[in-house]
Parts: structure tokens; C-alpha cells; sequence
């Protein structure tokens, strides 16, 4: 069933804008979206050479995408990894300045008592 009608061709001519409006933003996942809806409408027009160069670049993109996404989880992990051990670390240093002051108030307390 070939569909070919003024109003296919208005909603080509929509997606095709939409394409280029998310290109231009660089939001890929709605790049791959208007793709695979241009690929699916092509589809129905039987336009096969074109819905399949629009299939093709729709995985390329979403590809794309879950590598960026995926990227971003790993630096955001690494982020977080990093300030757990930072905080750790401040952890440790404050617990072992406190225990210093606690020898040093001994020790003072000892030489004070010493003294008297």
C-alpha cells in the first residue's frame, strides 16, 4: 500500500525540519526519533531506498547516543568515586589531628601537673 498524498508530503516535509532543528541543537535522541520516523514513513510510501538509508542512520545515532550516555555514567561514577575517597581522606585526617590534640592536651596536662 503506497501512500503518497499532500498530506504525506506535509508530514515529510515536518519531520525533515524536525531532523534538521535536532541536528542543529545536537540532541541526539531526538535526532534518532525524527529518523526512525522518517525511515517508518518512507516505509509506507514504499520508498525503500530512502527508509532504509534513514533506518541505517537512526542505529548510527542511537549508537551514538547510548556511547555518550554511557561515557557520561562512567565519568559521573568516577566523579563520585573520587569524592567519596576525598571525603574519606579528610575523614582520616581530622580524626588524626584530633587524636594529636588529645595527646598534646595529655601531655600538658602531665608537665602542668608537674610543675604544681
Amino acid at each position: 500500500m503506497k501512500l503518497s498524498s499532500p498530506e504525506n508530503k506535509a508530514s515529510e516535509e515536518k519531520l525533515k525540519e524536525a531532523l534538521a532543528l535536532s541536528r542543529s541543537i545536537g540532541t541526539g535522541d531526538l535526532e534518532a526519533e525524527n529518523l526512525e520516523n522518517l525511515s517508518e514513513l518512507y516505509r509506507l510510501q514504499e520508498r525503500w531506498e530512502e527508509a532504509l538509508k534513514r533506518h541505517q542512520e537512526f542505529h548510527k545515532i542511537t549508537a551514538e547516543v547510548f556511547t555518550q550516555e554511557t561515557t557520561n555514567q562512567s565519568q559521573n561514577f568516577d566523579h563520585q568515586r573520587k569524592m567519596q575517597n576525598d571525603e574519606r581522606d579528610r575523614q582520616v585526617k581530622l580524626a588524626h589531628h584530633q587524636e594529636q590534640e588529645k595527646i598534646l592536651h595529655n601531655v600538658y596536662m602531665a608537665m602542668l601537673v608537674d610543675i604544681v
